[in-house]
C-alpha cells in the first residue's frame, strides 16, 4: 500500500525570522485578546529564542525560586 510523505506539499524545515514590525503586530493582537496565556508564551519565546517543544515544557517552578522571586540563568 503506497502512503503519501505527511510533509507533502508542506513547508518545512527553517523559516525565516519575524520582522520587528510583525513581532509588534503580533504582540498587539494577542494583547487585545481575552486570554493572556498566548501572549506570555509568545513574549517569552521571542525573548529567550526557546524552541516550542521547549518552551511548551517550561514550568512555573523552572522560573521560580520557591522565596517567589525569578531564577536568574
Amino acid at each position: 500500500m503506497s502512503r503519501e510523505p505527511w510533509n507533502k506539499d508542506r513547508q518545512v524545515g527553517a523559516r525565516k525570522a519575524l520582522l520587528p514590525s510583525e513581532v509588534s503586530k503580533v504582540r498587539r493582537h494577542l494583547a487585545s485578546q481575552k486570554s493572556s496565556h498566548d501572549l506570555c508564551l509568545f513574549v517569552v519565546a521571542v525573548d529567550t529564542m526557546l524552541r516550542a517543544s521547549d518552551l511548551l515544557r517550561l514550568r512555573v517552578c523552572d522560573v521560580y525560586a520557591p522565596n517567589g522571586k525569578v531564577l536568574e540563568s
